[in-house]
């Protein structure tokens, strides 16, 4: 209860305070400190939360043109990126739904954040196309493969060919960013924050170069190829980091 009280009265102010911020920051031309306002904001919400975080980032490549790739479990998992990758400038691939929200749309337009109609093909290919631009001027650009936040956090959700197309198309190297102990902590759809079961854990895998060998026709291989690759990482860390979470669910299986 204090957990969730805290975080609320932390999280929502500062939504507010820097959503209008970035919007003033947009007519005023100081888009240059950006990633500091995401950063405050950020901060906001892992304060509040008052939840340690480790990284594990030794494999991200020097800030500049990548595609990053993660898994996502919850409203936390935005505030991580922005507080423990500030250098990277990260740009958001996010729902339009979302750039409907009070205060937060506003700021996520202001801040150049890509929207994505899903129910719009044409819409969401120039949202690759708007997304590309951005990564190719510096900025890392973040997607969620799995397309919406986990409901569970045994393995992770199927994910779609959207983000394939975004990596081939773009020609850029792709990091895969696992996330753990975000969805644990932080409840879908509500402002409750639970005791958790550790610190929230940020970890990139290595560097991946799809264009090497895959084409735009290939982009289902892709996508099976990532599938495995972070499902079975994502798997053995929540083993290794929650070893009695990881031993109930195989007893429930």
């Amino acid at each position: 209860m204090l957990r969730s009280l805290r975080f609320q009265a932390l999280f929502l102010p500062g939504t507010i305070l820097f959503s209008l911020l970035c919007v003033g920051m947009r007519k005023l031309g100081l888009m240059q400190w950006r990633s500091w306002a995401a950063w405050g904001w950020g901060q906001c919400g892992m304060l509040g939360a008052g939840v340690p975080v480790e990284t594990h980032l030794e494999h991200l490549p020097p800030p500049g043109p990548m595609i990053i790739m993660a898994n996502h479990q919850s409203q936390l998992d935005i505030c991580l990126f922005f507080t423990r990758l500030r250098k990277y400038d990260c740009c958001f691939v996010a729902k339009k739904p979302l750039f409907k929200l009070p205060f937060l749309g506003k700021a996520m337009h202001a801040l150049g954040h890509v929207c994505v109609d899903q129910d719009n093909p044409r819409q969401a290919m120039k949202a690759i196309d708007e997304a590309i631009e951005k990564a190719r001027a510096g900025q890392a650009v973040v997607i969620f493969p799995e397309g919406t936040r986990a409901f569970t956090f045994e393995t992770l959700q199927e994910f779609q060919v959207g983000a394939m197309i975004l990596a081939l198309k773009s020609g850029l190297p792709v990091v895969p960013v696992l996330i753990h102990g975000a969805g644990d902590v932080s409840a879908r759809e509500t402002m409750k924050i639970n005791k958790p079961n550790g610190p929230l854990r940020l970890t990139a895998l290595p560097v991946l170069h799809p264009c090497e060998r895959y084409t735009m026709k290939d982009r289902e291989a892709l996508r099976q190829e990532l599938q495995t690759l972070m499902t079975t990482e994502y798997e053995r860390l929540r083993g290794l980091y929650y070893p009695r979470l990881a031993a109930n669910t195989l007893e429930a299986r």
